[in-house]
């Protein structure tokens, strides 16, 4: 039977998003109970009064368990699925099987170094099992075996010889460039974006570790009342909050309040790290996240390259080589980051208020990256008002870089853009400048806001402007 790489790869996506959808919901009902408790306790919860009844819906829990699915939980599956073929190649060899079942195990026993971890070991389980017992169920030994290790081992090489390149250039400016230049350009990745920032934190909250978390919770259970306030009052400068509820992040009692108050960020760093079982299943997901598309990309060139082949017979050897080269071009013109961009035109200031957009932006942009311009010297009315989302978004980037109290007015203003990724870049960038002037007008907005990942920003905004909460009369 020729192996079909749909039915168990489709299975393990499947299996992926019944675990994810289960346990993201779990993680926002319990997040629910604790922003609940926070806000009984007279504190800003956050996610607000606006979005937490949707931490009870299971329709969130869904959306947000596309991003274990189509990240660890594809990764596993591709996995399994390629590892299983790879030992169907070799004959089914001995040594290799307890190679392969060795590797579960250890995938499985390094989910709960640091304490059981329900969602890594599910995971680690379960997809590999049922992919695994499916590509061997429709597979069987060629008597080309040889042959056909040469060729998986030729595209093997070429598959990690890109994703190493790709992974070598990675960093933040890549995903900002990319959405701005593929997601916020059009309609279709317009809708992607918001719908990957409207459901990414619902997935987030199911796997941080405690010092991740925006707001902790802690039980206190202190007989001396002095102590006790004291603790309080000092957990509030680390965002975590004195509930009577059951269920809080932390427990601490009078002696471990006590160590506590000698050593504040020791004591909180080491329980984080000690109460953290999810730091092995996070470094999959993030590795995941990044290698996966590199993975895809050479699955296309290879699909085309296949259509090819009919009219070229080649070595698998030679494919592999034009494999290569492909991989690498695509990559190199994903990847490209030109240096400082040259000065558009002599005069900026007409090119910043020009009706070509273009112009505009290149105009723009040179200003953002000089060490020597201040975007608030220049009219950016028309930049303020302009329909393109990446426009205005390196409009806020060049305003973080000034101190003039006319770019603090132009970010206030847009705190209050119709597009959210304005919005929580402009309260990054107020963060940023230091301004506490800035913390009653976030103030005024954060009960009001519908988006958790504005409110996500505008709280770290607050905290770094040297504002923490108080119990609200």
């Amino acid at each position: 039977m020729k192996p079909d790489i749909k039915t168990p790869v489709l299975a393990g996506l499947l299996i992926a998003q019944l675990l994810s959808t289960f346990y993201v919901w779990q993680s926002d009902l319990h997040l629910f109970q604790s922003m609940s408790a926070i806000k009984a306790a007279g504190y800003i919860p956050i996610p607000n009064e606006r979005v937490m009844p949707s931490l009870r819906s299971i329709l969130p829990a869904c959306y947000g368990g596309l991003f274990f699915t189509l990240s660890i939980g594809a990764a596993l599956s591709l996995l399994s699925y390629v590892a299983v073929m790879l030992w169907n190649r070799l004959g089914r060899d001995k040594r290799a099987s307890m190679f392969l079942i060795l590797f579960w195990i250890g995938g499985i026993v390094f989910s709960n170094l640091n304490g059981f971890s329900a969602i890594a070991t599910s995971f680690w389980l379960i997809i590999p099992a049922v992919v695994s017992f499916l590509t061997v169920k429709q597979s069987s030994v060629p008597s080309d075996h040889k042959t056909n290790i040469r060729t998986l081992w030729i595209h093997s090489a070429m598959m990690l010889m890109i994703a190493a390149i790709g992974i070598s250039q990675m960093n933040i400016n890549v995903f900002l460039n990319f959405r701005d230049k593929l997601l916020l350009s059009n309609p279709v990745g317009l809708r992607l974006n918001n719908f990957y920032y409207d459901y990414t934190l619902y997935a987030a909250e199911a796997f941080k570790s405690p010092s991740q978390k925006l707001l902790r919770t802690c039980r206190l259970s202190i007989d001396d009342k002095i102590l006790k306030e004291r603790v309080e009052k000092q957990l509030l400068v680390y965002d975590y909050f004195s509930i009577n509820a059951a269920g809080a992040d932390l427990e601490m009692n009078q002696a471990e309040a006590e160590k506590f108050l000698k050593q504040p960020s020791q004591y909180l760093k080491n329980f984080s790290e000690t109460s953290d079982p999810h730091g092995f299943f996070r470094s999959c997901v993030w590795l995941s996240i990044i290698v996966l598309p590199f993975l895809m990309l050479y699955g296309c060139i290879y699909g085309l390259f296949c259509i090819l082949r009919l009219c070229f017979r080649q070595s698998p050897r030679i494919s592999g080589i034009v494999l290569l080269f492909c991989g690498i071009s695509i990559v190199a013109v994903l990847f490209y980051q030109p240096g400082k961009p040259k000065k558009p035109v002599q005069n900026l200031s007409e090119a910043i208020i020009s009706d070509n957009q273009q112009l505009r932006f290149a105009a723009l942009r040179w200003i953002a990256t000089s060490e020597f311009m201040d975007i608030a010297e220049f009219d950016v009315s028309k930049i303020l008002n302009s329909p393109d989302i990446s426009e205005r978004h390196w409009l806020i980037r060049a305003l973080g870089r000034s101190n003039s109290p006319k770019a603090y007015n132009i970010m206030i203003k847009l705190t209050d853009d119709p597009q959210f990724n304005i919005v929580y870049t402009a309260y990054a960038m107020i963060g940023k400048r230091g301004d506490p002037r800035a913390i009653p007008e976030i103030l005024k907005r954060l009960p009001v806001s519908d988006n958790w990942y504005v409110q996500n920003y505008a709280y770290k905004a607050l905290r770094k402007l040297g504002w923490h909460q108080g119990r609200i009369s």
